[in-house]
């Protein structure tokens, strides 16, 4: 009869530890720490946080999070009902001493992934700036080079492919003459070696590690 008891007690102590979550005495459901996906090509070194609307924010020094996937624990309770704001701190940078990257109207859950962007930077010509692009062959043949140009400009930088860019595969560009601006839109253009087989896409408006996919119907 004791082990009986004893085998009952273990079982529920499992379920009510494997169930059991952080909650306020008022019995809502409070996060300590969330996850952050740095998705730029920036290193923050502080995140800090506040509810929306208020003016002061809470700051939290943080290991260095270079791009990728972070855990952020918080010296606070943060309540899964209300909305916050959050805001990174990058390591100095040549354009200033510091870079700020915000993101508002935030609702936190318990398992959930903040995805910090190049458009968050508070400084416009840092969030619309575009250093690397993804392109996706689908077109069923092969290619060398790739022509880059603002629509309509009639200019072109031409960057050589990283070996030969085969079908299905994947390609990052990423040495750019000058960076290109999220607000502008692109023409782009697949050479194969002998320039006889071209695949052009107009008017693209393109992202940061955005990926442009180029099909059959792009060949010219």
């Amino acid at each position: 009869m004791t082990r009986v008891f004893f085998i009952i007690s273990i079982v529920l102590m499992i379920i009510f530890f494997s169930g059991c979550k952080v909650s306020d005495p008022l019995g809502e459901e409070m996060i300590t720490s969330i996850k952050i996906n740095n998705t730029t090509d920036f290193i923050f070194t502080r995140i800090s946080i506040r509810k929306a609307g208020a003016t002061d924010w809470v700051y939290n020094k943080i290991n260095t999070y270079g791009p990728g996937l972070h855990i952020v624990n918080f010296k606070t309770y943060i309540s899964a009902s209300d909305r916050y704001e959050i805001e990174l701190e990058t390591k100095y940078h040549q354009t200033s001493n510091k870079l700020l990257a915000t993101k508002y109207n935030l609702l936190f859950s318990e398992n959930g992934t903040i995805d910090i962007e190049q458009m968050d930077f508070n400084d416009p010509e840092i969030a619309n700036q575009i250093t690397k692009i993804n392109i996706f062959n689908d077109t069923g043949l092969n290619f060398s080079i790739i022509h880059i140009g603002i629509s309509n400009s009639g200019t072109w930088s031409m960057y050589n492919l990283p070996g030969p860019f085969t079908n299905g595969t994947v390609c990052t560009l990423t040495n750019f003459d000058t960076p290109l601006n999220a607000q502008l839109l692109y023409d782009l253009q697949l050479v194969s070696t002998n320039g006889n087989i071209k695949a052009t896409k107009r008017n693209q408006s393109l992202k940061h590690q955005g990926t442009v996919v180029y099909e059959q119907s792009d060949l010219d």
